[in-house]
């Protein structure tokens, strides 16, 4: 960007030197006079042209950049697998979040899910199956979050749920609701699958890694207490 500017800069401050230096439309004119084939009122109009060609051929070059930009950027935030948000995208909210929870006192909660025994599935069935239920859970947790819930898929077979403005009670329903969901659905080529939840209730004063390290921990209580549960704190 600095380089831009002092390009920007430089080329300007040449250019009012050689304009300060040459008076175009005198040296145009006499240009006409030794070329009569070409005259001004041919020349000026043609100038004009270009000038409207190349601010057309601008405007449809930063529509296309711009358009660019903006799938790059849903890129950045989109995990390629499952289609959810990726790690970096929920970091960023939950900063956004924290901030609007301060200033209407708000309450917020904390989700991360497991999936039980995953490496089985892959090793039983293998990884283009695990892909595929992966994507599937994705599914099951888009459709029982509500639309402010910024569900992420954290890493490998763990996924972020940030539900803002809403208390652990609440949240609680619906981990009921999404374990229950998964225990009866069928999932692709695997008989049965459970999931392991840490459930946590936002703290606005921690940073974005302490609340989930405490959602880790209720996730490690949940594994050691025989998986396909939740533990909640």
């Amino acid at each position: 960007m600095s380089m831009d500017i002092t390009f920007i800069v430089i080329f300007n401050a040449v250019m009012l030197f050689i304009f300060h230096q040459i008076d175009f439309l005198e040296t145009l004119y006499a240009y006409s006079q030794q070329f009569e084939e070409f005259e001004l009122d041919e020349i000026i109009p043609l100038f004009f042209t270009i000038s409207v060609s190349l601010l057309i051929f601008i405007v449809r070059r930063y529509g296309e950049m711009k358009t660019l930009c903006l799938e790059a950027q849903e890129l950045s935030h989109r995990d390629h697998l499952t289609g959810l948000n990726n790690r970096r995208f929920i970091q960023d909210m939950f900063h956004v979040e924290v901030h609007r929870i301060k200033r209407k006192h708000t309450e917020f909660a904390l989700l991360i899910i497991d999936v039980d025994d995953f490496k089985n599935i892959n090793d039983t069935h293998g990884h283009d199956v695990g892909d595929k239920v992966l994507v599937q859970l994705s599914n099951i947790m888009l459709s029982i979050t509500r639309a402010p819930d910024v569900v992420s898929r954290w890493g490998g077979e763990e996924f972020l749920i940030l539900c803002p403005e809403t208390n652990l009670a609440n949240v609680i329903q619906m981990v009921n609701r999404l374990q229950t969901m998964v225990n009866t659905y069928q999932f692709h080529e695997v008989d049965n699958l459970t999931i392991s939840i840490g459930v946590v209730e936002g703290k606005a004063d921690e940073t974005f890694e302490q609340n989930v390290h405490r959602a880790d921990l209720c996730l490690y209580k949940a594994k050691h207490q025989g998986k396909n549960c939740y533990v909640s704190t």
